[in-house]
């Protein structure tokens, strides 16, 4: 990612809250910023998705309560700015839930939309490396952003590909 990311630009992670140091650790490392100070830039306070429908996931209900929330980093390249203003780390969204929900990890159009606009605007290009149901891809389509990624499963891609095809 760091060797694609345009200087000024912002990139966003997502991660299980239990690997919070390791990734922030991974960002800084692999990107030189420990041993040179350039590289990304990682703001440590982690933005959340919080699922106001109070969805979520867990393996064993008699023991895990739902997650209701999922964390993000924000990570930059260089100095970019904002182009959403005075918004908070917190987003409030109702997730995806029955037959909308088809990916373990899909994050909904609404969330994305939100991001997109916060850190890109006009025809800027949006890469997303692990594309899942593509909802990154549909939200920076209804915004004119072009975009690129990668995605290993072969079903989740041929679903990302119908969903841009079909707009859903």
């Amino acid at each position: 990612i760091y060797r694609v990311m345009k200087n000024h630009t912002w990139g966003v992670v997502w991660f299980g809250s239990q690997h919070y140091q390791k990734i922030v650790s991974a960002l800084e490392t692999l990107s030189g910023k420990v041993k040179t100070g350039k590289g990304f830039n990682v703001n440590p306070v982690p933005h959340i998705w919080y699922k106001t429908n109070k969805g979520g996931s867990q393996n064993n209900p008699d023991l895990v309560e739902l997650n209701q929330y999922e964390p993000f980093l924000r990570i930059r390249e260089g100095d970019p700015r904002l182009f959403k203003k005075a918004v908070g780390n917190v987003l409030a969204y109702p997730m995806d839930t029955g037959s909308d929900r088809e990916h373990f990890a899909q994050k909904t159009e609404a969330v994305m939309s939100d991001i997109l606009e916060r850190y890109t605007f006009g025809s800027m290009h949006v890469i997303d490396p692990t594309y899942g149901r593509g909802m990154v891809f549909l939200a920076a389509k209804k915004l004119g952003r072009t975009f690129s990624g990668a995605e290993a499963n072969k079903e989740n891609r041929e679903r990302a590909v119908r969903g841009l095809r079909e707009g859903v």
